[in-house]
């Protein structure tokens, strides 16, 4: 059951929700966790409610694949909502919260390219 009390314009900082503060997350004003934009762009993680005006998940690790820029990942995600949101103006503000040392599944470019580098620099030593 939806909380109308709820500001749907409103989004705190990230930080300062009693949530992981080591994972990349998305939050959205609201308290219904089955509303489809955040269950559909969360998946396979849950949607959960906090500080009972602000839904939140952990950014799925698919977002991350082929080394996505943070950038890209908040890009992709905010699209996500958008496409799911139907006739629902639905969320009208959203974050998010990037963590540089968290997981993403996948190597950057940046990564790629010192490993490339290492390697080539050792075969030259050889």
């Amino acid at each position: 059951m939806a909380n109308t009390s709820c500001d749907d314009n409103f989004i705190p900082d990230p930080k300062s929700l009693p949530i992981p503060q080591d994972i990349n997350v998305m939050i959205a004003p609201g308290s219904n966790t089955s509303l489809t934009p955040m269950v559909t762009c969360c998946q396979p993680n849950p949607v959960q409610v906090v500080d009972s005006c602000t839904l939140w998940c952990e950014l799925p690790k698919s977002y991350f694949d082929r080394g996505a820029s943070h950038q890209d990942v908040e890009d992709a995600a905010s699209n996500c909502l958008r496409v799911n949101r139907g006739n629902s103006t639905w969320p009208k503000s959203h974050g998010f919260q990037m963590n540089v040392g968290a997981r993403t599944g996948s190597w950057t470019v940046k990564k790629s390219g010192i490993l490339v580098l290492a390697l080539a620099g050792l075969v030259h030593l050889m």
